[in-house]
């Protein structure tokens, strides 16, 4: 507390003979892993953490930021996954979105069309002989 500031507690500071280089904490990284979840943004994410999106994926943190964010992301994406299926067994429509998304299902169309004139597309059996 050099400067008179409080401490970032989701930063550790690492003297470097000038400006203290901010280091990603475990309590920021679990931060990041929380909000990843929920799908937040960098911005709303440094925000929370009280610090521009710049430190945060500077050369000295990105690595942390981008493992915590990603690992947040894939339990949250699991997460909604499984609130999709269970919703799948009550409503329709989510069934339906599943089976197209996952399933590659289609709701199919046929389209049938007359010109008038009696005019027709085809081949000439006598040609394909």
């Amino acid at each position: 507390m050099k400067s008179g500031k409080d401490k970032n507690p989701f930063f550790d500071e690492e003297e470097t003979g000038g400006r203290p280089r901010m280091l990603l904490n475990e309590r920021g990284a679990a931060v990041i892993k929380r909000m990843a979840e929920i799908m937040c943004t960098n911005e709303e994410i440094a925000d929370v953490l009280g610090v521009g999106v710049d430190l945060i994926t500077n050369d000295n943190n990105n690595a942390a930021f981008q493992a915590a964010k990603r690992e947040g992301q894939v339990k949250g994406k699991m997460s909604l996954r499984r609130k999709q299926f269970a919703l799948a067994e009550k409503n329709a429509n989510m069934a339906i979105f599943l089976g197209k998304n996952y399933l590659d299902q289609k709701d199919k169309q046929e389209v049938e069309s007359t010109l008038a004139g009696g005019l027709s597309f085809g081949f000439d059996d006598e040609l394909m002989g």
